[in-house]
């Protein structure tokens, strides 16, 4: 066992390569059994509650999503060789109804046979054929690695600093964050998401200065979008807190809290809480709770992370750029359909219009992040630093 290596599924220590993802035995037993003995779950919180290790019972209709949406292949389960009891598989196997309690104020609820085959006719979408998701997704599949080992570096980077902590993944309740300590943090998010994005693909190989036109219109969207996602995952849709990189929170009905005591805050914090109000409002409203709706997986969100780095526009990009851009998004779009025909998602086109939907909302909040960072320069109502001028005042 490598002390490094997590499970994809619930964070703990993974124990190898299962069902061709790294995952502990307990995940790894939990998607043989469901695969096995073809169990259904349905969750009644929305498909949105938390997994990880943490938690004693987790919610088994989440969990097996999230086995899927990371990777694991249903097809690596042989029924042969991994089958459990004397369980006998039939060429029609009938779907086992099962009502579990997954903890004190979850439960899964009985579903209805039949829901098993895609309503989309995908080339890609054959069981018999289907090749691991790793090799069907190669650039999502390369997003999600790099984006897991930066949300790896961010967790030693920012997490309570314990010698435990360094080793274990130790999930703790979120405090109120304080604005130079955001500041703080958000300096040091520039080098962790500069290295992830050369995880993305062919960023690396870029010119210089390409990349940097790229990233200063990538880093506020990344923003919007990653911390959106993030509080969705640790808070749900409905929350008015908004989760920061370092695991505090801002509470939206407070804002006057956040920019208390700082600093770098030179003028009323009711003032600053004002200037930042509609902007919360706005990615609580048009980016959590939408992806809320949508139960967005780890795979949707990567996809809509890549079409916002690899979006045309840019006047620093040469006619090269462009072009390998355009080829990167259409790439992104096919593996988007691969990925819901491995997980054999019925209403692929309404999630995938619903995900685009959200582009126009990213890029709202982008203009607004903008325009709120040229007020407090012109006003003086918190100090600004070089690279943060760069990023929104270009």
């Amino acid at each position: 066992m490598d002390p490094t290596k997590l499970c994809v599924v619930c964070g703990d220590s993974s124990d190898g390569i299962h069902f061709h993802v790294e995952s502990c035995r307990a995940c790894a037993a939990f998607f043989r059994r469901t695969i096995a003995l073809n169990k259904l779950y349905k969750c009644l919180h929305e498909n949105s509650c938390a997994i990880n290790k943490t938690i004693r019972c987790m919610c088994r209709s989440c969990r097996f999503r999230k086995c899927l949406s990371m990777g694991m292949d249903r097809e690596a389960v042989q029924p042969s060789r991994d089958a459990i009891g004397k369980h006998q598989f039939n060429k029609k196997r009938r779907r086992q109804v099962v009502q579990l309690e997954s903890d004190g104020h979850r439960q899964d609820s009985p579903v209805t046979e039949g829901q098993n085959q895609p309503s989309c006719s995908y080339q890609a979408a054959s069981p018999s054929v289907q090749p691991p998701l790793q090799q069907s997704l190669p650039y999502l599949s390369g997003m999600q690695i790099a984006y897991q080992s930066m949300l790896e570096r961010r967790r030693i980077m920012h997490g309570q600093q314990t010698i435990h902590g360094l080793f274990e993944n130790e999930q703790t309740e979120p405090l109120a964050a304080n604005f130079d300590k955001h500041i703080d943090c958000q300096h040091k998010e520039f080098g962790m998401i500069s290295e992830m994005l050369n995880g993305f693909g062919h960023f690396r190989e870029l010119p210089v200065n390409e990349k940097c036109a790229m990233f200063k219109r990538f880093f506020v969207q990344f923003l919007a979008t990653e911390r959106a996602y993030e509080t969705l995952k640790a808070f749900g849709p409905n929350t008015t807190r908004y989760l920061m990189a370092n695991r505090s929170y801002i509470d939206v009905n407070n804002l006057q809290q956040f920019f208390e005591n700082a600093t770098v805050a030179n003028k009323d914090p009711q003032a600053a809480a004002r200037m930042f109000s509609t902007m919360v409002d706005q990615i609580l409203n048009n980016l959590i709770k939408p992806m809320g709706a949508m139960n967005i997986t780890e795979m949707e969100f990567l996809a809509l992370l890549g079409q916002l780095l690899w979006s045309s526009g840019l006047s620093d990009m040469t006619v090269e750029t462009s072009a390998l851009a355009k080829k990167t998004r259409e790439t992104i779009f096919l593996e988007l359909q691969t990925y819901y025909a491995s997980i054999q998602e019925e209403n692929c086109f309404v999630r995938f219009g619903n995900l685009m939907l959200l582009l126009p909302s990213v890029n709202a909040i982008h203009a607004l992040m903008k325009e709120n960072f040229r007020m407090i320069t012109i006003f003086g109502m918190i100090e600004t630093d070089k690279i943060f001028e760069e990023l929104l005042l270009a």
